[in-house]
């Protein structure tokens, strides 16, 4: 049966966070900086979407747009439009928050680490059925299982807090997921605390 939404406008205060979302949200970068005020001026544009958990103080679970949901609350722009998808089940919401973000052209290498080591415990480690799944190669689905897998936990929040790392791809990453975390320790000790050398290096 096909999936049916609705075009609906809701207050950001009563859409809760999604807790299989890969996504994470860093509210002093330019961009996030940029599409706050772009709604502020403007509104959202692209409608989020959500779907319904019951009543409350927040009916409603975001299921896609991130960003857009964090910058219109910090733009206290309220009400924005949602695709509001009902009462779905939970394995039809992971499906619309997975392939809705790793569609994304700015999900960073992190984060998409982050999501297929989620599919792939959904599916038993089967690279090649989230590969089809997901529209990626086995071998694109392998690499950012390591890095998610590989990256140590600080060198996974330097990703997120140090804007040196905003230019890496996931050819850096799976550099540093290689590594043996004592040795990880000292390299991310060598380019956080080396005002010299570029992320680009």
């Amino acid at each position: 049966m096909a999936l049916t939404y609705q075009l609906i406008e809701v207050d950001p205060q009563q859409v809760a966070a999604n807790p299989d979302n890969p996504r994470h949200v860093d509210e002093k970068v330019p961009s996030f900086i940029e599409l706050r005020d772009s709604i502020a001026a403007a509104g959202v544009r692209v409608p989020i979407a959500v779907r319904q958990i019951g009543k409350g103080k927040r009916p409603f679970e975001l299921l896609a747009g991130t960003r857009r949901l964090a910058a219109a609350v910090a733009a206290k722009m309220t009400p924005i439009p949602a695709l509001d998808y009902g009462e779905i089940d939970d394995d039809v919401a992971f499906e619309i928050t997975f392939l809705e973000n790793l569609k994304r052209l700015d999900l960073t290498a992190i984060e998409a680490g982050r999501a297929v080591s989620t599919l792939l415990g959904r599916f038993n480690d089967d690279m090649a059925v989230v590969a089809a799944r997901i529209g990626q190669t086995a071998h694109w689905v392998a690499t950012h299982a390591q890095i998610d897998r590989g990256l140590s936990a600080e060198w996974k929040q330097a990703a997120q807090t140090n804007e040196r790392f905003i230019p890496w791809s996931a050819a850096h990453w799976i550099e540093i997921a290689r590594l043996a975390p004592a040795v990880q320790a000292q390299a991310l000790k060598h380019f956080c605390g080396s005002a010299w050398y570029g992320a680009g290096r």
